[in-house]
Formats: structure tokens, sequence, C-alpha cells
């Protein structure tokens, strides 16, 4: 008859110590991304904080995301979602933010693939947060000083939120010719 102490006694130290930090490194990414929409890259992050070895980490990652612990689509696809209207920015700004976010490539791939392009979310944006200054430019055509002030202004908030000039003057010609 086999016992239970026979079967334990047969690991080595060095096995029951490996198999002991699995555990640990698993509990405690379960710990942090239960009940949360977390990505593998905030998991990643906040294993490596509490001390777990690049390694070990890899080795349990599959796992998690089985078990559905890591939301890296999810995540993509709602930024994409709500990155639009006045809160909108160019793919390559809303790429930036997914990595800093720590979400994979292939769903930061995905989601942009879905989402609209950097033509009409410049024209969201503009629509909503430069209308006075698409105003300015259009009917202030006695002034030329104001007039470019203005569209220097269009151009800058544009800018600020990642979108290129050649897309935005696009948007502009394409609106108001």
């Amino acid at each position: 008859m086999i016992s239970w102490e026979s079967i334990v006694s047969e690991k080595s130290e060095a096995e029951r110590a490996a198999e002991a930090a699995r555990l640990a490194c698993r509990m405690d990414a379960v710990q942090y991304a239960a009940g949360r929409y977390r990505s593998s890259g905030a998991v990643r992050k906040k294993l490596l904080e509490k001390g777990h070895s690049c390694e070990l980490i890899a080795e349990i990652m599959p796992g998690l995301a089985h078990d559905g612990y890591l939301h890296d689509d999810a995540l993509a696809a709602s930024l994409a979602r709500e990155r639009r209207g006045r809160k909108a920015e160019s793919q390559q700004a809303l790429a930036q933010r997914m990595r800093r976010l720590g979400i994979k490539e292939e769903s930061i791939y995905e989601a942009l693939a879905g989402a609209e392009s950097d033509f009409t979310l410049v024209g969201e944006f503009l629509s909503q947060q430069a209308a006075h200054l698409i105003d300015v430019w259009l009917h202030d055509v006695d002034n030329y000083v104001d007039s470019q002030k203005a569209l220097a202004a269009i151009m800058r908030k544009a800018a600020s939120r990642g979108f290129g000039s050649q897309v935005t003057l696009d948007w502009l010609r394409h609106n108001y010719p």
C-alpha cells in the first residue's frame, strides 16, 4: 500500500520548494486579478513587485489566461470604444495608452483593426473640442492674423491627441472646403 507520506517524500526538497513558489505566485496573481479586469502586463508587473521571478511568472501566465483572470482583449476593445468624441485620440496614441496599461500587442492590434480611422476620430474630436476655433478660422476672413492663429490652435489641439497635421488638414478641407 502507498501512503501519502511516501508520495510526498519522493519529491526532492528543491521540487517541493519550486512547487510552493509556483503556488504562491499563482495565489498572488489570482488575488490581484480576481473580480477585476486586469491586463497581462499589469498582473506581470504586480508579481514582479512582489518579488516573483520572470521565469515563474512566464510559467503561470498561460494558466491564468486559460482560467479567465486576464482580460487584455476586453480592455483593448473597451478603450477603443471609449476614446471617441471629446476623448478621441489617434490610433497611434491609443496604442501607446494600451501598451502603458500592459495590454498584449495582439489584443491592441485586434482592437485597433476594428476601430474608426484617424480621419473620423479627428473629426469627432475637433467638432466637440474646437468648434469655436473652427468658427474663428472660417468666419474671420477679414482678419487674416486671427484666422491663422485659430488654425494654428486647431492644429495644436489635434496634435495634443496624437493626430498628424496631414489628417487634420484633410479633415478640415473635406468638411470646410
